[in-house]
């Protein structure tokens, strides 16, 4: 034996350490329940498998809350649920654990903190590893937790502790610190020495938590890779690091945890999230190679969007450039991603541009109403061994009875509070027994409007003088003049509320019962009005709260109606009246009221004289910033008597003004006259009802949803009508739509240099169709037929632009997308020829409908018809239908239909949202895309794409086209002489007899046209044989608005009206002023010419005629006369405002040249000429001319035969 144990002691030694090794870890993992059996084998990979899915959580624990005697914190902290977060959060793993049958995962995707504190994360992942050794324990020995963050999660730096009553900071949590904290749940594992000197003593015994440290490995079945480097010594990471892979052996399925909220060490909690390309790298590289893989994503924010327009509205509850997002990752393998952020249930499908799905489960916080665990079952199945399918069952288990034993007897719930908020039907209280909340649903339901008001009460209270002091003292000591002023914030605040309460508002009476906000007055005329608006009645008694429950109620919980029919008639009468702008027009008449809103509140600290002497100091301080600011020692700035109004004029026009940025020229208006202007110039109809239309979408598409959202019965979840499968391998049907950017959008027709054989294309389709065709024919030769056709390859180039997150006509948050720009120019085509054309994408068969264009005639006496149209300038889909109801009404006014369309500008309200020009070429694309479009560019029309930082995470290549460009200019191909065209450009062309010169008034200096501008326009129309000569220019010299006495157009009236008189200009298209005239004929000076033919509609050759087309739009100014400019006609049309929309048309006859204005009647939908009292056609001058003739050669035959009777009687007698 001796001899035995000496020959083998080595091998012996080695087999003694491994079972030692062996017994510690057996012991360690069975002392801390670790589930510590062996694992099965690997199993069938098309077995079924269950996903339980939680999200937003919101941990927050229960040792922070405040359990003292104060009902207004007590009250506070249940309205806002983080008294029942970790209630919720405990009784779900209840009901995950006693699931029949268990779950195989649990992915909990993101805000799994209140606001990321650090012991809510470690109480949290310690309950979830505690889970995850449970059900282990009950037979699922692979069973795992996945978590990834959330923007609550990680450098929040509203971390507090309020048990004292008073927000202590606490902690927060880094990426680094996250991936340590969640070990063995989506992150590396830790072992016991290392949890010992990563936590502290009280964090790892668990002191004021349910449980201490708890230990829980990765299954061993699972492999997971990071974007991170476990062993790196970083103190920190980076967004993106903690995405992760996880491959479970034997089986098809692999996870993908997704970091992509945007919170960071830097700027701390932000609300946003993107796919960097930085974790796009690093799942490239570590994709599966199998076929038959597939992955389950877990993200925080939506990756699909969920209803219309949430990109554009809630810009940050989805991944930015979603859709990108979404195929890359469908197009990855990632079949179905858990997502959570909106609180909200729902189910959403998209076929990615390569026709590969992606579905996005949305599952409701554990904490609010529809509070659910989500079970996902996947079952997997093979077909003829090539096509793999796949169904997802989904089962909502929802939130119904939550523990709060330890809440109540611990009194951080009491029974006056719940009393004091009528909540009694919702708890079973027992004396020495249990405590729950036995209807958790509906108990969150009703107090989901309570915490509403109850954040109105917080911010229109007097505490919030406090934190309004700190973030002012913030901005004054960052301005370094200023910087004296941030020591006396706190001073100058309550002075000011001082003097407010008792000048401006000395004499109102507050209408509640609160004795604080009664106390003080501007807290009362406040909340007053936001009362006023809470229960104002939308229609009949439905109000604003009411209205907004019944959208929150249906939508968090995934009971949407599947269309607008379903919709209850109390709730559709509602949208109606918002979709007309009533409502929001009544709303600003509440905010904007002269005697209980905000203007009378702003016009009394403008003009009311404020005393703030008694602010230490400020005596002295005062004086000397007057004379910055251009008060003279004579007549200095008094701490006694400052009039905010007086002082803000003399700052604006300072060069401390200027200093700080706030340089503006008011003219001769006051601070309130200026404000008056705004107002009046842009609370306009339109305004009320493009802000009303937006509004009542965006509600539609809150509460209709075309996809089943699941419920609490196990159910297949199919994305179309017919489907058998969830997923199936042989992909999608490809539907190529605008919407999808596979067919040409924004499409657009110009003239070439030769209007008669050239033309000029241009759209936009998604940046991945990488190439753009036309194909075309004559008309004359029949049908459509794809064997008849020239077929011509054009220009492709992907161009980084804008589009509109959030865009309410007044304001705009714009975002970065890219769009592939497709141009073609067609040469040596037949003069005055209709052809036949349609464009796309030959290699995957993506063309548009069947379109058609003509060519100018040849010659000079070629009759044609222009229809005049200016300023459509909407923001919604629906004022460009109007719009087209007008075009299409305006055809009765066309013998042979238009040869063209002139628009002067302004063809949207903001051209920074490309998503507008959209609207106006792609709604009106029947009209549009089969017709030469003549552009002049209005001042909405002048602004350009400039590059910045903040879109250079979403740039897909180094080739993208990212220079400074005009973004009207961007969707047509005009032919331009050379220029700058960042704010527009100019341009001619001839048509028949007729030469047009197309002006840029965005293009101007102090002393009008620029220089370069004015030089070409002189030689352009000095340069032209042409007869008529048509000058188009969005700003017009003279006008009836409100825009005639600007500076640049003085200007340009002084610098533009002798050269048009010098060269012969008959007449001068323009619009700007959104109201309608005709001037007389008049020469370079303004002065009406005499002998001029004003009073017929064929253009005079003497003197010009200057026609300011109005708008096609519904957005009316008032019209103002001014001795500047001899207007003729257009009076009649206003009362004060253009009453209606109005559009004109020239017409050229061979020889001469006519116009004609016209008047459209929405409601009758019906045109009519606009003759004013007086005018007479030529039709009409011609008739009572020959009638005349004719009636005065009978009087004259008469007299003449009266004449000869008398002279023979004369001569008889």
């Amino acid at each position: 034996m001796a001899r035995f144990l000496e020959k083998n002691n080595k091998i012996i030694l080695g087999v003694l350490l491994i079972a030692l090794c062996f017994s510690i870890a057996l012991v360690s993992g069975i002392g801390k329940g670790e589930e510590a059996l062996a694992s099965p084998g690997p199993a069938d990979p098309n077995d079924p498998f269950i996903v339980a899915h939680i999200t937003d959580t919101h941990f927050y624990p229960l040792s922070y809350l405040y359990n003292g005697t104060d009902e207004t914190i007590l009250k506070s902290q249940l309205l806002d649920r983080k008294i029942t977060s970790e209630a919720s959060f405990w009784t779900n793993l209840e009901n995950i654990a006693a699931m029949d049958p268990l779950p195989d995962y649990l992915v909990i995707s993101g805000d799994l903190t209140h606001n990321g504190e650090r012991k809510a994360h470690i109480d949290l992942a310690n309950g979830l590893r505690s889970l995850q050794n449970e059900i282990r324990g009950l037979g699922k020995h692979n069973f795992q937790v996945f978590v990834v963050n959330g923007n609550h999660d990680l450098y929040n730096e509203s971390t507090y502790d309020y048990s004292s009553g008073v927000g202590v900071k606490v902690p927060n949590v880094t990426r680094k610190e996250m991936s340590l904290i969640y070990a063995g749940l989506g992150f590396p594992n830790m072992y016991y020495d290392d949890a010992v000197a990563f936590y502290s003593p009280d964090e790892y015994s668990g002191a004021n938590s349910k449980i201490g440290y708890t230990q829980s490995h990765t299954s061993s079945n699972i492999n997971i890779v990071w974007n991170f480097d476990p062993e790196s010594a970083a103190t920190d990471y980076v967004q993106g690091d903690l995405t992760y892979i996880a491959s479970a052996e034997g089986q098809y399925v692999n996870f993908v945890g997704l970091d992509i909220p945007l919170s960071n060490k830097d700027e701390g909690h932000v609300l946003g999230a993107t796919l960097t390309q930085h974790t796009k790298e690093f799942l490239n590289a570590n994709k599966v190679e199998s076929a038959e893989a597939f992955y389950i994503g877990i993200a925080h924010h939506s990756i699909v969007e969920h209803m219309a327009y949430q990109e554009e509205y809630i810009t940050d509850f989805i991944v930015r450039d979603p859709i990108n997002v979404a195929d890359y990752l469908a197009d990855y393998g990632m079949r179905y991603v858990f997502t959570g952020h909106v609180h909200c249930a729902d189910i959403a499908h998209r076929i990615s541009f390569n026709n590969n799905q992606i579905t996005d489960i949305q599952t409701s916080a554990s904490l609010t109403y529809s509070a659910m665990v989500r079970a996902a079952t996947f079952e997997g199945s093979t077909l003829d061994g090539n096509v793999s399918t796949q169904n997802m069952y989904i089962q909502n288990n929802m939130l119904n009875e939550v523990d709060v034993t330890e809440a109540y007897d611990q009194g951080y719930i009491k029974d006056s509070t719940i009393a004091l908020l009528g909540l009694e039907e919702y708890f079973d209280i027992t004396t020495g027994g249990d405590k729950k909340i036995n209807d958790f649903q509906n108990m969150t339901k009703n107090i989901f409007i309570d915490g509403i008001l109850e954040m109105v009460d917080t911010y229109l209270n007097p505490s919030i003088l406090g934190t309004l002091k700190g973030m002012l003292s913030d901005v004054l000591s960052g301005v370094s003049i200023l910087s004296g002023l941030g020591s006396k914030v706190d001073e100058l605040v309550d002075v000011l509320v001082d003097e407010i309460n008792n000048k401006v508002l000395e004499d109102y009476e507050y209408k509640g019962a609160d004795p604080i906000l009664a106390e003080n007055k501007i807290f009362g005329y406040l909340r007053d009005m936001v009362d006023k608006i809470l229960n104002f009645d939308l229609e009949g008694d439905i109000s604003i709260i009411d209205y907004v429950m019944y959208i929150y109620q249906n939508y968090s919980g995934g009971t949407e109606v599947s269309s607008l029919d379903q919709v209850p008639s109390e709730y559709s009468a509602v949208t109606d009246t918002m979709r007309s702008g009533e409502f929001v027009e009544q709303l600003f008449g509440i905010i904007l009221d002269k005697e209980e809103g905000l203007y009378y509140l702003i016009k009394g600290l403008i003009e009311t004289p404020i005393d703030i002497s008694s602010v230490s100091g400020m005596t002295e301080l005062v004086p000397v910033l007057g004379q910055m600011i251009g008060y003279k020692p004579t007549s200095p700035l008094s701490a006694d008597n400052i009039v905010l109004g007086d002082l803000a004029l003399k700052f604006l026009d300072s060069p401390l003004g200027a200093t700080l940025g706030l340089e503006l020229d008011l003219g001769d208006k006051t601070i309130m006259g200026f404000l008056d202007a705004i107002l009046e110039d842009y609370l306009t109809d339109s305004l009320y009802q493009g802000v009303g239309e937006i509004v009542s979408n965006v509600v539609e598409a809150f509460y209709t949803d075309s996809t089943f959202d699941g419920n609490t019965e196990k159910t297949l979840i199919l994305l179309e009508e017919g489907d058998t499968y969830t997923y199936t391998s042989l992909g999608r049907e490809d539907i190529p739509t605008i919407e999808n950017g596979k067919i040409p959008s924004k499409l657009t027709v110009t003239f070439g240099e030769d209007a008669s054989t050239q033309k000029r294309f241009s759209w936009l389709t998604d940046r991945r169709v990488t190439a753009g065709t036309i194909q075309y024919m004559e008309k004359s030769s029949g049908d459509f037929d794809e064997s008849k056709v020239t077929e011509v390859n054009g220009e492709t180039v992907i161009y980084g632009t804008t589009k509109g997150l959030i865009d309410v006509g007044l304001y705009a948050q714009l975002g970065y997308t890219e769009k592939a720009r497709h141009t073609v120019e067609l040469t040596g085509l037949k003069a005055g020829t209709e052809y036949l054309y349609r464009v796309g994408w030959p290699e995957r068969d993506y063309w548009t409908e069947v379109f058609s264009f003509k060519t100018a005639p040849g010659g000079e006496d070629a009759p044609f018809e222009i229809l005049l149209i200016s300023d459509p300038q909407g923001f919604t889909a629906e004022a460009y239908e109007r719009v087209g109801n007008l075009i299409g009404a305006a055809g009765s006014v066309f013998d042979n239909g238009y040869s063209f369309i002139i628009n002067a500008g302004d063809l949207v309200e903001n051209s920074r949202n490309t998503t507008q020009y959209g609207y106006y070429l792609d709604v009106l694309r029947e009209y549009m895309a089969n017709t030469t479009q003549v552009v002049a560019a209005g001042n909405h029309d002048s602004y350009y794409f400039e590059m910045e930082d903040k879109y250079l995470p979403f740039v897909s290549s180094a080739s993208v086209y990212l220079d400074s460009y005009n973004y009207m200019l961007m969707n047509y191909n005009f032919s331009l002489p050379d220029q700058d065209t960042l704010t527009g450009a100019y341009y001619s062309y001839d048509y028949s007899g007729v030469h047009f010169t197309i002006l840029n008034t965005n293009d101007v200096t102090a002393e009008g046209i620029s220089a370069e501008q004015l030089e070409w326009i002189k030689a352009d129309l000095a340069g032209t044989a042409k007869k008529h000569k048509v000058v188009v220019m969005h700003k017009s010299l003279y006008s009836a608005g409100p825009h005639t006495k600007d500076a640049d157009i003085i200007a340009m009236r002084a610098q533009l009206g002798p050269v048009f008189e010098e060269n012969g200009v008959n007449i001068v298209i323009s619009g700007h002023d959104h109201t309608y005239s005709e001037t007389f004929y008049i020469d370079s000076e303004g002065q009406e010419v005499t002998f001029a033919n004003n009073k017929t509609d064929k253009v005079g050759k003497k003197g010009i005629l200057y026609v300011n087309i109005g708008t096609v739009g519904n957005k009316y100014y008032k019209y103002q006369e001014s001795e500047d400019v001899p207007v003729y006609t257009g009076a009649e049309l206003h009362d004060p405002y253009l009453a209606n929309p109005t559009f004109g048309k020239l017409t050229f006859d061979g020889k001469n040249l006519f116009y004609q204005g016209f008047e459209y009647d929405a409601e009758t939908d019906t045109v009519s000429e606009i003759n004013p009292p007086f005018r007479l056609s030529t039709l009409d001058i011609i008739l009572i001319s020959v009638g005349s003739a004719v009636g005065a050669g009978g009087v004259g035959t008469g007299i003449f035969f009266l004449i000869k009777f008398l002279k023979k009687k004369k001569l008889a007698a």
